[in-house]
């Protein structure tokens, strides 16, 4: 009987175990998006096309133009452009100095579900007067699009936030 008993527990220990092993978990990896860590690819005026560390099958382009600035993430040659002016605001902007990536783990495979992007937005008469916003786009296998814009938190949360809502980015409409 007692032999049964330790049987048991064992084999719920296991089972338990693969269980654990296989659950997705979420994790953020971070790549610089400043100038020094890009190469700029094209430059025309008040135009600049840099590109930047990417992210498992991701190549992450900084786009400026017209004192703007946006991402576009390419896979396999093809082209999403998250246009954070027309998505997030039209006023100037200028990125963050990084990217948070945010992705699952699944056994041992990183799968990118979002990208969360800073990009401060002109929001006086000053330069200096500013909204900094954490853009959330998603990453499916049959979209990449921005999804939300996380404003400032008084209490401080507005980092967490932007990771609750790009864990769950997949199941959101693309903003236009």
């Amino acid at each position: 009987m007692k032999f049964i008993k330790v049987l048991m527990l064992m084999s719920s220990i296991l089972l338990c175990s693969a269980l654990y092993a296989t659950a997705e978990t979420y994790e953020s990896r971070y790549t610089p998006l400043s100038t020094s860590k890009c190469i700029t690819l094209h430059q025309e005026h008040e135009s600049i096309r840099q590109e930047c560390p990417g992210f498992a099958s991701y190549q992450l382009h900084v786009i400026e133009s017209d004192l703007r600035q946006s991402i576009t993430l390419i896979k396999q040659g093809k082209e999403y452009p998250l246009q954070f002016w027309s998505t997030v605001s039209p006023q100037f902007s200028t990125l963050g100095t990084k990217a948070e990536w945010r992705f699952i783990v699944n056994n041992k495979i990183l799968s990118p579900i979002a990208l969360i992007s800073r990009l401060n937005v002109v929001t006086g008469e000053e330069a200096d007067e500013t909204t900094s916003w954490l853009v959330v786009s998603k990453i499916t296998a049959e979209q990449v699009c921005v999804v939300a814009k996380v404003r400032p938190q008084r209490d401080g949360s507005q980092n967490q936030k932007a990771r609750d809502i790009a864990d769950k980015s997949g199941e959101l409409p693309c903003l236009k």
